[in-house]
């Protein structure tokens, strides 16, 4: 009735469903090969990685695909009947003891398993056998973003074990750590959030645990390793030329309700910066003010005379569509998009790339400063300096800084779990478990902790002697 068998061992698999699967001839068919399906479900839990095994045939079950059994189907069907020749005994979890999720993730599938620790010794035992496939929109994620998915997806499934205990994550990388410490959330990050909030979940890296679990997980599902192919000729470096020079261009565009700028970074040959930040003093929309920037960033670059250029932009739109890979549909961008890559082919050498906005902070930061600046009639601003400032106005007493340091900021056990993992000891585990759940809220940017509100502002953390000099400025304007 179960489907397994309980006894002292454990749950182990029902001999005559593993049975019927073995004797089963290969599906001639879609009936047959359902019914193949059908089988395999009702004992998934005993199987590990069993979406991965089960990849080769998946797809002849889509709609309008041709059946043919070929030879990729027939050795998955005998690697599943090998693995039941042999059934894993599966055993109830001891309630109290901490959990290990093991969690892997490959371009199509994840997989994982729940297992336990012996009570009284370091041997592990397996408890739940979990995996899944990934659907169309999931296969293009980061690899980070898979395993973060695979976390929570697994968490929904194995809720009933893990809400009663202290449950390790062990993977390749750290999920809670991407989850949790995004400076920026968009709706799908702060949506995990909000579903792991319930579980107490620590990652654990897989190199301090010992165990036989771990090494069969990863033989039945290797992890995705990116490998750089060695494409180097052999003496290469005989027959070299010195290239000539090649210039750097960062562009960005912004618009706000103050207006719309541009934002242009040159960078030289001798890595000497050349920034342009320009107001547009007409009506446009952010992409054409992205386009402006890419524009007016060229024909600066010809006026140089320079033959070879690596651009960058943070736009993915604009960036796509002068390359020629997304169409472009909104009528007031085709002469845009013609004009640039008509400047493009003027160069001797040029490659426009597409660049995450964290890695194009000058540009950006030019940009909002051409949107926001307003010019009265005949006034400009011909050139500024951005410099350092490396030592303050005034030197303060070594005293009075050491009397400050001896003041532990309210916060610095959050900000120390944020940058280390690290729990204060004397901390029960209650009161760890909250610190933890706390700290879901804050993230770090710049050494500087914040926590983020119910909106998109964020707060700055304030020290005792820094919240006070907030106030007397405060006090100073009226």
């Amino acid at each position: 009735l179960l489907g397994f068998m309980v006894s002292q061992k454990g749950i182990e698999m029902d001999p005559s469903k593993a049975k019927a699967i073995i004797e089963m001839s290969p599906p001639t068919n879609l009936k047959e090969l359902r019914s193949l399906q059908g089988r395999i479900q009702s004992i998934r839990r005993f199987i590990s990685n069993l979406a991965m095994r089960c990849e080769p045939f998946n797809h002849l079950l889509r709609k309008g695909v041709k059946f043919e059994w070929g030879h990729e189907c027939q050795a998955s069907f005998e690697m599943i009947k090998k693995y039941l020749l042999c059934p894993p005994i599966l055993k109830p979890p001891i309630l109290g003891e901490p959990l290990l999720l093991y969690i892997t993730v490959n371009d199509s599938a994840c997989g994982g398993f729940l297992a336990q620790y012996e009570e009284g010794c370091r041997i592990e035992h397996a408890i739940y056998y979990i995996s899944k496939t990934f659907v169309q929109y999931e296969k293009n994620y980061s690899h980070m973003e898979k395993t973060c998915l695979a976390l929570v997806w697994m968490c929904q499934k194995l809720r009933h074990y893990l809400l009663a205990c202290e449950v390790k994550i062990l993977s390749k990388l750290n999920p809670l750590k991407y989850i949790l410490e995004q400076p920026f959330l968009n709706g799908r990050i702060a949506k995990w959030q909000v579903l792991l909030m319930q579980y107490d979940l620590e990652y654990v890296s897989q190199k301090s645990i010992k165990g036989q679990a771990i090494a069969d997980q990863l033989a039945d599902f290797p992890l995705y390793e990116e490998i750089r192919t060695n494409d180097d000729f052999p003496d290469e470096q005989i027959l070299t030329t010195e290239p000539e020079p090649i210039w750097e261009m960062y562009f960005d565009g912004s618009k706000s309700t103050a207006g719309a700028g541009i934002g242009i970074l040159f960078i030289t040959p001798e890595r000497e910066m050349i920034p342009y930040s320009l107001k547009l003093n007409f009506s446009c929309t952010h992409n054409m003010a992205e386009y402006e920037a890419l524009i007016q960033g060229l024909k600066m670059l010809l006026k140089f005379k320079v033959q070879r250029v690596r651009i960058f932009g943070d736009s993915l739109l604009a960036v796509s569509q002068v390359n020629g890979d997304w169409q472009v549909k909104d009528q007031k961008l085709i002469l845009y998009q013609e004009l640039a890559a008509s400047l493009l082919r003027q160069f001797e050498e040029c490659q426009l790339l597409h660049v995450k906005r964290e890695f194009n902070p000058i540009a950006d930061g030019l940009a909002s400063l051409g949107s926001t600046i307003a010019f009265k009639p005949g006034e400009s601003i011909r050139s500024f300096e951005v410099g350092r400032l490396e030592q303050p106005s005034f030197v303060i007493p070594e005293q009075v800084l050491q009397a400050e340091s001896r003041e532990t900021p309210w916060y610095q056990n959050i900000k120390d779990f944020l940058q280390t993992g690290t729990l204060p000891p004397e901390m029960s585990r209650k009161e760890q478990r909250v610190l933890r759940h706390m700290s879901s809220r804050y993230f770090i940017l710049a050494d500087i902790l914040y926590r983020r509100g119910f909106s998109t502002e964020y707060a700055r953390c304030l020290d005792a002697n820094e919240a006070l000099e907030v106030i007397q400025e405060a006090h100073e304007e009226f």
